[in-house]
């Protein structure tokens, strides 16, 4: 994958990607409850399917295609509760099977990081897509700053 933290190198713009959105604030995930990542932070956005400032939850397709999606997310540390997950919805539902499950972090100490790659799901123009965050410490845990979303458009079938 071309990006090299947040960063997408000049010489790989020709994968079109696009977007590549950042939740640099963090975020309040209430227990057993699938909670959309606030994307406060767009990295790239080349077809503007994004606002940091309104329905920063969506992503809208601009185009109609197959698009490439990739998360990664950051729950706080907790050892409480038996289950972590991230995964993708499309127009709010949850995508079968693109989804990651874990278990809390052992000791409970530091961030736990999940990572979601290349999930393909068709869309058309106005769809959107989110990345949810579930957690069942039995109360509310923060994200850690920076998850991310990577969405790559592959073209129309």
């Amino acid at each position: 994958m071309p990006v090299a933290g947040n960063v997408v190198r000049a010489s790989d713009r020709n994968t079109q990607y696009l977007a590549v959105l950042r939740a640099a604030a963090v975020q309040s995930i209430p227990d057993n409850s699938a909670t959309p990542l606030a994307f406060d932070t767009d990295d790239i956005d080349d077809d503007s399917g994004h606002s940091p400032s309104s329905s920063n939850t969506k992503y809208f397709a601009q185009r109609q295609g197959r698009f490439e999606i990739s998360a990664t997310g950051a729950h706080g540390a907790s050892t409480a509760g038996t289950s972590r997950n991230l995964g993708l919805n499309v127009n709010g539902v949850a995508v079968t099977g693109a989804s990651v499950s874990s278990g809390p972090r052992p000791g409970g100490t530091g961030t736990f990081t999940q990572n979601m790659s290349g999930q393909i799901v068709t869309l058309i123009v106005g769809d959107y897509i989110e990345i949810v965050m579930t957690q069942n410490t039995g109360g509310a845990l923060n994200t850690a700053a920076n998850s991310t979303v990577t969405i790559r458009y592959w073209g129309d079938d």
